[in-house]
């Protein structure tokens, strides 16, 4: 990625295992490293006790965004399936592009 992760964690304990595994999950998108400019990931404390919420964005080439929002039990969990979502729509071109190659 061209501009670092932005990582917000807000309304819980900051967690140091937490931010190393979301930038662990998040250094997997270095395959679409010509696709991905930035991203930024919001893991929040919902205001429902033991409820999680997270959003992922990926700026790309080109000035586009992919965007995806999660709620969970627990907070990488939320976070991970955001992921997953926001991923799965990066996917879709690429798998595109090597079909018709």
């Amino acid at each position: 990625m061209q501009i670092p992760l932005q990582l917000t964690i807000r309304n819980m304990p900051g967690s140091p295992e937490l931010a190393r595994r979301i930038r662990q999950r998040v250094s997997t998108l270095d395959r679409f490293q010509s696709l991905v400019t930035g991203c930024r990931v919001v893991v929040a404390g919902a205001q429902e006790a033991g409820r999680f919420d997270a959003s992922v964005e990926l700026r790309l080439a080109g000035g586009t965004a992919l965007f995806a929002e999660q709620r969970g039990a627990d907070a990488y969990g939320a976070f991970r399936d955001a992921l997953a979502r926001v991923t799965e729509g990066l996917e879709q071109p690429v798998r595109g592009k090597k079909e018709t190659a």
